[in-house]
């Protein structure tokens, strides 16, 4: 009877697989006039799909080929991001659709709560609050809110 490794675990003769990618996005190259990015790491503590969108948009000046969108990624995380990248099963993303849900799924609880006009109609100028302050907090709520209508802020 033979002994064979258990799924996941390479052949004996080869190192362990370190990342989640599929063969054809860990052998693609990342084009010739790359540029590192410049963007914040993501560490899991803010909006998921945030990063994704200035990620994407980063890498669509280079390419839009679907694995460099994919090998590149790793590189935007550090810290629990990072961790949770690098204990997804070896084999497991064959493409940019597949990790991009995957991390706003497990990050979805970093998104911001999500304001709606009605909660628009509850904030208040604070006591001892300058005016300026009230409109500047307010006018940052009603930017986060979709679908506001124009004449609610008046």
């Amino acid at each position: 009877m033979i002994n064979h490794p258990p799924p996941h675990m390479p052949p004996p003769h080869q190192p362990r697989r370190r990342h989640p990618f599929m063969d054809f996005i860990a052998n693609t190259p990342l084009p010739a006039q790359w540029e590192p990015f410049t963007l914040d790491r993501y560490t899991g503590e803010t909006d998921p799909d945030e990063h994704l969108k200035v990620y994407i948009t980063h890498v669509a000046l280079y390419t839009s080929q679907d694995a460099v969108f994919c090998k590149a990624f790793p590189t935007t995380l550090k810290g629990l991001a990072l961790e949770w990248f690098t204990t997804l099963p070896p084999y497991s993303i064959d493409s940019f659709d597949i990790l991009s849900h995957m991390f706003s799924t497990h990050f979805a609880g970093s998104r911001p709560h999500q304001t709606t006009t009605i909660s628009l109609l509850g904030i208040r100028q604070e006591p001892n609050e300058p005016l300026r302050a009230f409109i500047d907090r307010f006018s940052k709520a009603a930017l986060r809110t979709p679908h506001l209508n124009q004449e609610m802020i008046l």
